[in-house]
């Protein structure tokens, strides 16, 4: 009983410990967002960024594989929504930081009449190439494999704004038999 009571008490030090990094993180990074948009605005570029916070969805078998620690990690990315290629990108904290002291340069060269780079290519700072991001998540259970059970499943993707698609998963069983006589003869 005193045990739980500890682990619980260690718990929730953590998770207010996580809370209070977490509010660090966004507090520093929010200035440096507000400040790229208005750059963007200032660049007549029809690109805006926003914070995005990604939690990890696991299920109960990982959480007793990893415990707490590693299972509620949240993650914060740049969510960026480039409205002149019709595309949305997240960058990780690292990345935005890298780009944002780039685009302040690039906005002290337009106020010095250099020639900036065109639009959405690999030299524009605010460009990157399209790229496969995670949208949502399904899960599907495999015990029915264990008793060699063929089982049909519509999967529900689920990703942070709900319900973002359905999955038919059609499991098929393949068995092979090997005679032991045929293998060592071979």
């Amino acid at each position: 009983m005193q045990k739980e009571v500890q682990e619980e008490a260690t718990l929730k030090r953590y998770k207010e410990q996580e809370k209070i990094q977490l509010e660090y993180k966004l507090a520093k990074h929010l200035s440096q967002i507000t400040e790229i948009n208005l750059i963007a605005k200032e660049l007549h570029r029809d690109i805006s960024f926003s914070m995005k916070l990604l939690y990890n969805y696991i299920s109960g078998a990982e959480l007793q594989l990893f415990g707490h620690e590693k299972s509620m990690k949240t993650k914060i990315q740049v969510e960026v929504n480039n409205k002149e290629t019709n595309t949305q990108s997240y960058w990780s904290i690292s990345k935005f930081t890298n780009r944002y002291f780039i685009i302040k340069d690039l906005l002290e060269q337009f106020y010095e009449g250099v020639k900036l780079p065109e639009n959405n290519t690999p030299e524009d700072p605010f460009w990157d190439p399209p790229e496969a991001h995670l949208i949502g998540q399904g899960f599907l259970c495999l015990e029915s494999l264990g008793y060699l059970l063929d089982n049909p499943a519509e999967l529900h993707l689920v990703g942070d704004k709900g319900t973002v698609g359905i999955l038919n998963v059609q499991k098929v069983i393949l068995l092979f038999y090997f005679m032991i006589g045929e293998c060592l003869s071979s």
